[in-house]
């Protein structure tokens, strides 16, 4: 059972939060369904494809908007099938962004943006966090960061992973294992 399904099945469920009852509903077409849950899962969106992105803040929001309206013209298609709606979403982003960067003009130099709701000083202090983060993330194979990314920044189990990237277990194992001594040495080394 995915691991939406399986809260519900928990009793610690509200109406808003029953994720397999709000795919029914949208399914059904009740708007309000569906903008519960776009509120739900629009920043696990976001932030795979903000960092699947290198941090472009605008085309991150393009690919997050474009992976939901694919989602809901075909919501009617979804099925419970050992994946979550989150997870679902997500694969719709993935492949978007790789047909995205196949094509040449994605290539070109991406602007990184400032966060204009922080101080300027936690602003700052932001930008270096994440640029350090990016710069460790760019050592890594495209694989091994799209792994990290669903691993510990959309907090997707391994077989929910394995599942959104296409890849067995082990593979996504044996990555997840090689990207963190990649990261560890990157940014050990650069605190030193």
């Amino acid at each position: 059972m995915n691991n939406e399904a399986s809260h519900i099945s928990q009793g610690s469920s509200s109406p808003e939060t029953d994720i397999p009852r709000l795919v029914e509903r949208t399914q059904e077409g009740d708007s309000q369904a569906v903008a519960t849950l776009y509120s739900l899962h629009y920043q696990r969106i976001y932030t795979f494809a903000y960092y699947r992105l290198d941090g472009n803040v605008p085309l991150a929001e393009d690919i997050t908007e474009e992976a939901f309206m694919r989602a809901f013209r075909m919501i009617g298609t979804f099925q419970w099938k050992g994946v979550s709606f989150g997870a679902w979403v997500v694969t719709i982003a993935r492949n978007l962004i790789v047909d995205m960067l196949r094509r040449p003009e994605a290539l070109q130099l991406q602007e990184t943006w400032l966060d204009a709701s922080l101080d300027p000083e936690k602003a700052v202090e932001q930008d270096i966090t994440n640029k350090e983060l990016g710069m460790a993330l760019e050592k890594l194979t495209p694989d091994q960061k799209e792994v990290i990314i669903l691993r510990f920044f959309e907090d997707f189990s391994i077989a929910e992973t394995a599942k959104i990237t296409g890849k067995s277990v082990d593979a996504v194992k044996r990555l997840q294992a090689r990207a963190l001594i990649v990261l560890e040495s990157k940014l050990t080394r650069d605190e030193s």
